[in-house]
């Protein structure tokens, strides 16, 4: 892979996931946030749920099924990852696809399995290949990853400043769609014809 100099706007975990990973493979990565923290807007809000089964439309399954396999091998390459693989419960909404690890429980195993709710139903789906992140605890791990492998982060209140920081770049990446009221702010920015946008 030929090095590049990249520029990722939003230090979410998308951004983070990012930062990482293009870092790992010795790219120049500067990671550009107007809070001076990561995962201060809608990954810090985010539950966090890693699942493959409820309200997924079917042409995306794949992507989580991917998205599944993509979290297990980053917990093996981080082995302070802390993922919660602990399965879910769902009940009075049926799944949208049936999977091997899919299983129907009763009431009685229910019981044995979560013994805390107030309130049990006849039967649920239990999925056990799902399970939960703390969404600022995973962004923090893959930036400072990330900057172990080189990348940089900057806090930039606003764009105005923003070409003068980082003046010259073969990609910039705008991984969500946070600083929409800056938005007049990018025809001052002179970026190259690899600008993405999600």
């Amino acid at each position: 892979m030929i090095k590049q100099k990249i520029v990722i706007i939003g230090a979410g975990i998308v951004g983070a996931a990012m930062a990482y990973h293009l870092a790992k493979r010795n790219q120049d990565v500067t990671v550009i946030e107007r809070h001076p923290d990561a995962a201060r807007e809608v990954t810090e809000k985010s539950f966090a749920w890693i699942h493959t089964t409820h309200r997924v439309a079917p042409d995306y399954w794949h992507l989580y099924d991917a998205s599944l396999e993509e979290y297990h091998t980053l917990q093996q390459e981080l082995p302070e990852l802390k993922i919660h693989w602990h399965g879910a419960l769902t009940w009075d909404t049926p799944p949208l696809r049936e999977q091997p690890h899919f299983q129907k429980l009763n009431r009685e195993q229910l019981e044995v399995l979560e013994p805390n709710l107030l309130d049990y139903p006849d039967e649920a789906m239990y999925v056990s290949e799902e399970s939960a992140v703390d969404p600022i605890e995973i962004t923090e791990l893959l930036l400072n990853k990330a900057r172990e492998y080189g990348a940089k982060f900057s806090s930039i209140p606003t764009l105005h400043s923003f070409s003068k920081k980082v003046p010259a770049w073969s990609a910039c990446i705008r991984p969500t769609v946070f600083w929409s009221r800056m938005s007049s702010y990018w025809p001052q920015v002179q970026a190259s014809p690899n600008f993405a946008t999600r």
